[in-house]
């Protein structure tokens, strides 16, 4: 795209200031200072139909809602956090994806509640006298805890960008067309003869 050329404003005296405008002409004629090249490069630079678009900001392409722009979709497809239900959580078994306490695997004993925030104690399993209390928001977060017992060789599978199917909805790429801006192809010509 060309950037407008700019000239000296006729109905200023050569030698004070330089009006900044395009060749159609200084829209204002009495001014102090000249017009700063950036905003009318911003403003004139692109006829309305091709200036950026606000939703997309000139892209072309707006995150995927379903996998939120990374291509894959949370482990356990669309549910992104763990079942708590602190009426049935004593004597269900917890894996840390990360070593807590020096321990993986843990088994809940009890919880309570305090105001909005509640918690559920957490117990090692090979080692009993190793207890902590658990914020149920963090005990549903699959980056940080898994429902059940996992081994070792499953741990890889839990966490990272592997961590569940591709996005179908994106074909895996993250993003979607802008909705707004968005034009299609022009389909192609039906193959036939041509007179040019």
């Amino acid at each position: 795209m060309l950037l407008p050329s700019f000239v000296t404003c006729p109905l200023v005296a050569p030698s004070s200031f330089i009006c900044r405008q395009l060749l159609s002409g200084c829209p204002r004629p009495r001014h102090r200072a000249p017009h700063s090249i950036t905003s009318v490069t911003a403003r004139y630079s692109a006829p309305p139909s091709e200036r950026a678009c606000r939703h997309c900001k000139g892209s072309g392409h707006v995150p995927c809602k379903d996998c939120k722009g990374t291509g894959i979709l949370p482990r356990g497809g669309y549910h992104a956090k763990n079942e708590v239900v602190l009426s049935r959580i004593q004597g269900s078994k917890w894996t840390a994806l990360n070593s807590t306490l020096g321990w993986r695997h843990f088994h809940a004993i009890s919880s309570r509640k305090d105001g909005r925030q509640s918690y559920v104690l957490l117990a090692a399993t090979c080692e009993k006298s190793t207890k902590l209390w658990v914020n149920t928001k963090i005990l549903k977060d699959r980056a940080a805890w898994a429902n059940g017992w996992k081994e070792m060789s499953e741990l890889p599978n839990l966490k990272g960008s592997d961590s569940g199917r591709t996005c179908k909805t994106c074909k895996a790429s993250g993003y979607l067309p802008c909705p707004r801006c968005y034009k299609p192809p022009e389909p192609l010509p039906e193959p036939g003869v041509y007179h040019l």
